[in-house]
């Protein structure tokens, strides 16, 4: 096992398709970063804190992990890598695990690069920080563990797939249905109990204001729980929020980011051990 991690950690300094991906997501951070600078210098009302921004560039995660993981890990099997691998004695499991490992550290390195250049330069640019440090750590380390989750589903694709160019377009395809499923499920969520107060304009010129009612649209009880827990385990359902800076159950979202990669990861490595490798 360590072999293995030596060798696919060396593989990855070397890797184009992580220096080239690793480089694009600096270059969106920095063009997001420039779109709040260039609002927050315009404007006298608007009001920006560096913490912000560190949760603003989550969502290209999930664009940018499928595409690192399929282009890097199926590099493996278009080489004959695990193949090879395997003929010279190492087990399924070893490699699924060492994948999983490099995989892993690559999408964490790029998500935490980002997120403190992001609150370096908001430090420097924008409003002095207001949330305590711990508590910035702690969301931060969630946002990583989310990331994580986000990897072992498009590891688990990517060794389900032999042709690298199926793999990036399935772990793609995937992440970006549950991204929407999520923005979906976070709409629902956001129903409020009453509607908002209306204002109707009569033909007369006069107005007159509705009340707010029991919005139908709401839901709670048993359905919104596990509505929530839904959302909750999912990595996407994570970052949706968030990105927003809206961090209502997190405390919950470490063991659920964890349990997500556990039982993903224990159906990649069934999957892969019956796979006929060619």
């Amino acid at each position: 096992m360590r072999k293995l991690l030596s060798a696919d950690f060396m593989r990855l300094r070397k890797s184009r398709a992580f220096w080239l991906i690793f480089a694009g997501c600096i270059a969106i951070s920095l063009v997001s970063f420039y779109d709040v600078y260039d609002m927050y210098a315009r404007s006298d009302t608007y009001s920006c804190t560096p913490e912000e921004t560190v949760f603003d560039i989550l969502p290209m995660m999930v664009f940018a992990c499928p595409m690192l993981i399929s282009l890097f890990q199926g590099t493996e099997y278009s080489d004959g890598t695990v193949r090879n691998k395997l003929i010279c004695g190492h087990r399924r499991a070893e490699l699924y695990f060492s994948a999983l490992i490099v995989c892993s550290a690559a999408s964490v390195f790029i998500l935490a690069v980002n997120q403190a250049l992001m609150y370096i330069l908001g430090t420097l640019l924008l409003n002095a920080p207001q949330m305590p440090a711990g508590e910035l750590l702690y969301k931060v380390f969630c946002c990583l563990l989310a990331t994580v989750s986000i990897s072992a589903t498009c590891l688990m694709v990517t060794m389900s797939i032999q042709k690298k160019s199926i793999g990036v377009v399935l772990a793609t395809a995937v992440m970006l249905l549950s991204l929407l499923a999520c923005s979906w499920l976070d709409s629902q969520l956001r129903e409020g109990e009453m509607t908002a107060v209306a204002m109707i304009v009569h033909e007369d010129g006069t107005m007159e204001w509705l009340e707010p009612e029991p919005n139908p649209l709401h839901i709670s009880g048993a359905k919104r729980q596990v509505m929530e827990f839904v959302q909750d385990l999912l990595p996407t359902g994570q970052i949706i929020p968030a990105s927003n800076n809206e961090f209502e159950r997190v405390e919950r979202w470490p063991v659920l980011s964890l349990s997500f990669a556990a039982a993903v990861s224990a159906g990649g490595v069934m999957i892969f051990k019956k796979k006929d490798i060619k």
